[in-house]
């Protein structure tokens, strides 16, 4: 069942990341529409909260939520904004959501099924972190220079397979955009 759950879980959360993305490359996605979803969001869960029901939304949260209180839509989508933030093209922040969602979403999947700790977090395995880097770095590419995708790729996905603190639905993207921006800035004549 908890499978069957974490499965519909990660394919809403694959489908908010390419509904963003599109959005963003179409625009009809700016920091405006970013800073009125996240209210809505925000709206939404404390009526969830209170235990008010919103026909849709309480069906879809109750099916993608890990327990009650769950903020991790609220989380998702304010990382989303604050990476929207610092991103100066619509290229870095797509990568940056398609690293974020995509391997953050693969990783939680295939590292459940994983046989091989890591030596990096015991609580996790490494089947995961290498799934993820690889789409992550495949999906980046579609808006980036593949080696600043791979680069990029392979740092936020680790930093996120070490992490167990921090939320990561809210430090991911913003993460992502960051070490993006390093890289092509340090290495600007190399990629």
């Amino acid at each position: 069942m908890q499978m069957k759950k974490d499965l519909i879980r990660k394919i809403f959360h694959f489908l908010l990341g390419i509904i963003l993305i599109i959005g963003i490359n179409f625009d009809f996605i700016n920091i405006l529409t970013f800073l009125i979803i996240d209210i809505v969001a925000i709206f939404l869960f404390i009526l969830t909260k209170k235990e008010i029901k919103i026909p849709i939304y309480t069906r879809i949260f109750n099916e993608c939520s890990r327990k009650k209180n769950d903020l991790g839509l609220v989380t998702f989508l304010i990382g989303c904004t604050i990476a929207f933030l610092f991103s100066p093209t619509k290229q870095i922040i797509s990568a940056s959501i398609a690293i974020f969602t995509f391997g953050d979403g693969v990783a939680s999947l295939i590292g459940k099924m994983g046989k091989i700790k890591s030596p990096l977090n015991k609580e996790k395995n490494l089947e995961g972190l290498i799934t993820s880097v690889i789409l992550a770095s495949i999906l980046s590419s579609l808006f980036i220079n593949p080696i600043l995708a791979i680069c990029s790729s392979i740092i936020t996905m680790t930093i996120e397979h070490i992490n167990n603190k921090i939320d990561d639905n809210l430090f991911l993207a913003p993460f992502a955009v960051i070490i993006i921006n390093l890289i092509n800035v340090l290495f600007q004549k190399i990629i």
